[in-house]
């Protein structure tokens, strides 16, 4: 009899995992809670009123058991660092991350800094954390030690929804964000105690990876597009992007991601190398000599910095659950059925598992949001979405649902983040030719996203490119 799989959560890296894991010859049934109208496609979904909630641990691990679960994947982070692992496994039910204890790598970033400085991992050097009620030293520290050439970044040390980290380029910035974190308390206790690291300057990288808590195993490269929006849509800035995209200004706040892609051209076998090294393996190996073994998904967010005319890898932050939006491009290249790996990581056998094999294709995805995201309150929901019917009849496309619901036949926003749409390619240039073709089909009130995703990627097309000059 085929295994029952229940994934926690509605966005569209739920939908991605359900998507994937449902494709599993040994997999009978897929259930999601909430889920969302795209997941009710590949699974069946079970609403549990508050399910975002600690408090709610209890209930998800009595659904598992009147389901008959098999495996239970959470996709946010909060319910491993609130410690529905160690729920599960005292009730006996099979579940797939990392425990409390070893969840504060992302529920802590003044701790998985400790961790790194001592064990010798790469990270932005000079840090300082400052505890709760420090704001006025934490001013002082910038005042003192802010430098034309030394820059800082404010992050707040807890989970904060991909907003607790501010990239300072002035002073004044710096200010700012040390006052609404820890003295205005805009994120909650997740602002109370922050750290101030030191601005590095490269390209960032998104190494996501499988862990028993022993092996390490890796799954494709990707990378993240956070900005909002590029400097200008207009042809003569956009012609400039594409001939110096390193060079060509990002605006807009943060977001948790407009768009993502796979695999990343510039990571050599060498880099490669590095960043397995250097800070996969040695953080799985610290965490296991903290006594806080690590199993299930380690993302380590990257930068690539210049050292002594060559690139390597500094982490910048951990995460305990897979990537968002950079699971969509992953997981729809990854040929290997992904069932068995997950139970492996479960049961300390990840050492007899073979590489995963993966698709040589390109993957790009492209975030529709809602107009005002990611302003808080600063958007409107409940907006009819069309076009999704169109893109389903398009080859090599997929549509990933994250902030959206039915009622009555229509399909409406429900959320910031609305729609990941997904496609793939035999280069860049394909892959973005279908996935704007398919944006441009998706239609909903004040909805945006962004043109340039995939697009540094483009340069020896660039004259081609030109001439079709699409979106």
């Amino acid at each position: 009899m085929g295994k029952r799989v229940l994934i926690i959560g509605k966005g569209w890296r739920e939908h991605t995992l359900g998507w994937k894991i449902a494709q599993s010859p040994l997999v009978e049934k897929v259930y999601f809670t909430p889920g969302n109208v795209g997941t009710a496609e590949v699974g069946e979904n079970v609403d549990i009123k508050s399910f975002t909630k600690h408090e709610d641990i209890d209930n998800l691990a009595k659904l598992a058991e009147q389901l008959r679960i098999d495996l239970t994947i959470s996709g946010p982070e909060d319910h491993y660092v609130n410690g529905i692992v160690d729920e599960f496994r005292e009730r006996g039910l099979p579940i797939f991350g990392p425990t409390r204890a070893a969840s504060i790598l992302e529920g802590s970033k003044c701790f998985s800094q400790n961790l790194k400085e001592r064990y010798n991992i790469p990270t932005p050097l000079p840090c300082e954390h400052f505890r709760e009620g420090g704001w006025d030293t934490a001013i002082d520290y910038l005042y003192e030690n802010w430098r034309n050439d030394r820059k800082f970044v404010v992050k707040a040390d807890g989970l904060a929804a991909g907003k607790g980290v501010i990239v300072c380029n002035t002073k004044k910035q710096a200010y700012d964000a040390v006052i609404r974190f820890m003295r205005d308390r805009e994120l909650g206790d997740a602002g109370a105690k922050i750290l101030i690291e030191r601005r590095l300057y490269g390209w960032e990288l998104s190494s996501i990876g499988l862990t028993d808590g022993e092996t390490y195993l890796p799954l494709a490269y990707s990378q993240d597009n956070k900005k909002a929006y590029i400097n200008s849509e207009d042809r003569e800035e956009f012609l400039k992007f594409v001939l110096n995209p390193h060079d060509f200004g990002l605006i807009g706040p943060n977001t948790g991601g407009m768009g993502a892609y796979s695999p990343v051209p510039s990571v050599t076998p060498e880099l490669d190398g590095k960043i397995r090294e250097k800070i996969m393996i040695p953080t799985i190996r610290a965490m296991e000599q903290d006594y806080r073994t690590y199993q299930g998904v380690l993302y380590a967010g990257l930068i690539i910095v210049k050292e002594n005319g060559k690139e390597t890898p500094v982490d910048l932050e951990y995460n305990c659950r897979f990537g968002d939006p950079e699971t969509e491009a992953v997981m729809v290249r990854m040929k290997s059925d992904l069932v068995p790996y997950l139970f492996a990581c479960m049961d300390r056998t990840l050492d007899k598992m073979p590489p995963i094999q993966w698709r040589d294709v390109v993957a790009i995805s492209v975030v529709m949001a809602s107009g005002g995201y990611p302003i808080k309150d600063g958007y409107e929901t409940g907006k009819v979405i069309s076009g999704l019917d169109e893109v389903k009849k398009m080859k090599n496309v997929i549509v990933f649902h994250s902030g959206t619901k039915k009622e009555n036949g229509p399909i409406y926003t429900d959320d910031g983040r609305v729609l990941t749409v997904t496609a793939l390619g035999l280069d860049y240039l394909d892959a973005r030719e279908s996935v704007y073709d398919a944006a441009k089909l998706i239609k909903f009130a004040n909805m945006y996203f962004r043109k340039d995703i995939g697009t540094k990627w483009l340069s020896k097309y660039w004259n081609l490119y030109i001439l079709k000059w699409k979106f």
